[in-house]
């Protein structure tokens, strides 16, 4: 059903092909196509499930019975298109993409949507060809060949596949999420800059005392409020703080604010960018906030944002690691943290130099 969560959806969606039997076919089918890369048909379920949520991936790799395999496979699901990409990847690709761009006569914003998919993947699988030439490599893995039989699968074994693997993601991953969110709450929140606070709070005071009440204000004066107690928080003083960092990649301190937000749950990033633009906090890619990113405008006079700097954030959030949930995942499953803090250095400096270079590319290209 569309009221479901997208995870369950997917979840529903695998149990079903892996309780009827195809889903062992289908990842024998790839087998042969996934040799060249080192990898083979096993690591088709942990991938089909991050394109889900990257945690439920990288738990569905205890299927492979190959340690080198089973980490390698861990190592790469993060870079399958989770559904939380979803709402950054909408946002670019509807502010900065022109509907009048239609390759083929295709609706344009929707062939780069598709071709963020398809850049995850071969992500993934350029990645696993490096692997290749490292100790992680595994000589002669054994075929997939045991194969059930095709049937149908009942709803009671669909209901307790679905609420297992949801309930194993919540027990394990639920309690880091929330703990995570509650700490960037508290990072976004205070200190509270009192000076500059007082006259918008009276301000919406006087709003809310007028008769009748002027709704339309009250609004805009929240929304002024959010984004003064995140620009004054410590978290909007590290994004001014790290803002000569990602200066190359094309992003102001707004964007690296939404990007360190963006570390408990990748959807955050449009959430806090919508604070920043007074918006009142919304968490969908609105029309308020694409209007806001397209007409931000430089003390100069000259655009803060274009395609280049859509084009780098877009690479940025296909590769880095930005979900400290599925950080924690892996450590719990590999039982070090040496291959998470690998992982997330590794990827983030990929993201980094991927971007800049696409960033860059982009302005030349655009004269």
């Amino acid at each position: 059903p569309r009221c479901l969560p997208p995870g369950i959806q997917l979840e529903t969606v695998i149990g079903f092909l892996e309780q009827s039997g195809y889903l062992p076919r289908a990842g024998a089918m790839v087998d042969r196509a996934l040799r060249p890369f080192g990898l083979d048909g096993r690591v088709f379920i942990p991938f089909l499930s991050g394109f889900a949520c990257a945690i439920p991936g990288v738990m569905a790799a205890r299927t492979i019975h190959s340690e080198k395999r089973r980490i390698v496979t861990i190592l790469l699901t993060p870079l399958m298109t989770c559904s939380a990409r979803i709402p950054v990847y909408t946002l670019l690709i509807t502010a900065f993409v022109p509907e009048t761009f239609r390759p083929l006569g295709l609706n344009g914003q929707g062939v780069v949507m598709a071709g963020m998919y398809a850049f995850g993947v071969v992500m993934a699988l350029l990645l696993a060809l490096a692997l290749k030439f490292t100790s992680l490599h595994e000589l002669h893995p054994a075929p997939a060949t045991v194969l059930p039989h095709y049937r149908v699968p009942s709803l009671r074994e669909m209901f307790r596949y679905v609420w297992a693997r949801c309930w194993h993601f919540l027990s394990r991953a639920g309690q880091v999420i929330f703990t995570l969110s509650l700490i960037l709450w508290a990072l976004a929140a205070f200190p509270r800059d009192s000076a500059r606070l007082a006259p918008l709070e009276a301000e919406l005071a006087a709003a809310r005392a007028a008769s009748p009440a002027d709704l339309a204000l009250e609004k805009s004066v929240k929304g002024r409020i959010a984004a003064a107690t995140i620009e004054g928080s410590v978290l909007g003083r590290t994004g001014r703080l790290i803002e000569p960092v990602f200066s190359p990649l094309g992003w102001d301190w707004r964007v690296s604010i939404a990007s360190l937000s963006a570390l408990a749950a990748r959807e955050v990033f449009v959430g806090t960018l919508g604070t920043i633009y007074a918006l009142g906090g919304e968490s969908d890619a609105s029309e308020g906030l694409i209007v806001a990113l397209r007409e931000a405008k430089n003390a100069d006079g000259t655009r803060r944002y274009g395609l280049a700097t859509a084009v780098s954030l877009l690479i940025f959030f296909a590769i880095a690691l930005q979900c400290m949930s599925t950080i924690v995942t892996v450590r719990r499953e590999t039982g070090s943290w040496k291959i998470p803090a690998l992982q997330f250095s590794f990827l983030f400096g990929l993201a980094y130099a991927l971007s800049f270079a696409g960033y860059r590319l982009t302005l030349a290209f655009l004269g």
